[in-house]
């Protein structure tokens, strides 16, 4: 099951909603990335995570805006993208299995 939450910033005023969470091994968990080119938060879908090399299966994160951006998984509790100040988890927007 998937949750998407409002997340915040008090500091800056920026707004995601994302799962929050780094994918760990299910497809079902959510997967947060930090775009630091584009100083947002995207959720990857699981179906585009991955790639083959060899006959394995190997995460492939990348930014959905420009594939040679620097990112990282994201899970809250995280920092801004904008402006680096903790973001606050809100109310639950979107709940699917």
């Amino acid at each position: 099951m998937v949750e998407f939450y409002k997340f915040y910033c008090e500091a800056c005023g920026y707004e995601a909603m994302v799962s929050g969470k780094s994918g760990g091994s299910e497809f079902d968990e959510g997967l947060t990335i930090a775009c630091e080119d584009c100083r947002q938060l995207y959720e990857i879908e699981p179906e585009n995570a991955f790639t083959q090399k060899r006959k394995r299966s190997y995460r492939m994160l990348r930014c959905p805006v420009n594939y040679i951006h620097k990112i990282h998984a994201w899970s809250h509790p995280g920092l801004c993208p904008n402006c680096g100040k903790p973001l606050k988890r809100g109310e639950m927007v979107i709940q699917w299995d």
